[in-house]
Formats: structure tokens, sequence, C-alpha cells
């Protein structure tokens, strides 16, 4: 799992594999949107694995790999920032 948190108040997970995509799915159904999304503009955030995400396109747009979940988190994105 790849993760990155930005100055303000974002932190975005890139998950490698299905399993970790699962996890992610789980956390993405708790938290009310606009507070998550997922999104494919993994290029944004910093941390995150471009080349993943280009690989895993190969296997279609939704496989794991080529989306981020982004949370909006202040105190977390606060402590992971360093």
């Amino acid at each position: 799992m790849f993760a990155s948190s930005t100055p303000g108040d974002l932190i975005a997970f890139q998950p490698e594999n299905r399993a970790e995509e699962l996890v992610l799915f789980r956390l993405f159904s708790r938290v009310e949107p606009p507070d998550c999304w997922l999104t494919h503009d993994v290029d944004v955030y910093e941390g995150l694995d471009e080349d993943l995400a280009r690989e895993a396109a190969t296997d279609g747009s939704f496989a794991p790999g080529t989306r981020a979940l982004v949370v909006v988190a202040p105190e977390i994105a606060e402590e992971a920032t360093p």
C-alpha cells in the first residue's frame, strides 16, 4: 500500500493488490462524501506510484492500483507530514 499526505488535510492510499483494495473499499463505505473519494489522478499525490497505476491500467481501468482513496483527515495528515 502506498500512502501520501498533503500539507493540507488530505491523505491518499493506493492499494497494490485486491486485498488492500478491499480494505480501502471498507473504509470508503464508512466515511461519508465529501470527506472521502476515489480518484484516478494518482500523479497529483506525492508518494503514490504512478508506474503501478499505469501497469495496473493494462488489466482494466478499475484494477487495484489504478485508483487511490483520498480521505479528508486533518489530524492524521498533520501527524503524517514530516
